[in-house]
């Protein structure tokens, strides 16, 4: 942790409860040491932060309650990774992913109007964003009850 903190003396965060947390260094900074040894998965994780909080602040905004623990900060965080996985690389493309699936429905993907709207992105490297942007909150919720009643 002394290597990650770099310089940084003492980092400070709240927890779900509001209360703030303090990790402080164990010992004198090494200056000499600059790179933290992280694993890739953890630069990964790292990289999609500031995707998670673009997700995490238009949800806040649009749908409350899909931001309101750390538990959804994990599951966006997991439909981030699958967003990539699936071959999404814009950030921003990943985000709407992510947003559609928290705000509709887990599964909403999977609605033929969208995996078709997702194969066309996927073939061209066009923009799923792009490919999205006639579809309103009320198709999107239609497409959400349609997956409701086959399930």
């Amino acid at each position: 942790m002394d290597r990650l903190l770099g310089p940084i003396t003492c980092w400070r965060w709240p927890d779900q409860y509001g209360q703030w947390l303090a990790l402080e260094r164990n010992e004198a900074p090494d200056l000499a040491i600059r790179i933290p040894l992280l694993s890739a998965s953890q630069w990964s994780s790292i990289d999609r932060m500031a995707s998670l909080n673009a997700v995490i602040d238009r949800l806040a905004m649009l749908k409350p309650e899909a931001v309101a623990s750390f538990d959804a900060y994990r599951a966006l965080d997991g439909l981030l990774v699958q967003a990539q996985q699936i071959g999404l690389a814009a950030a921003e493309d990943c985000q709407l992913y992510a947003e559609q699936a928290a705000r509709f429905h887990p599964h909403i993907h999977d609605h033929p109007e969208m995996r078709r709207r997702l194969d066309q992105s996927l073939e061209t490297q066009g923009s799923y964003m792009r490919r999205c942007e006639d579809l309103s909150a009320q198709s999107l919720l239609a497409m959400a009850r349609e997956l409701e009643t086959i399930t």
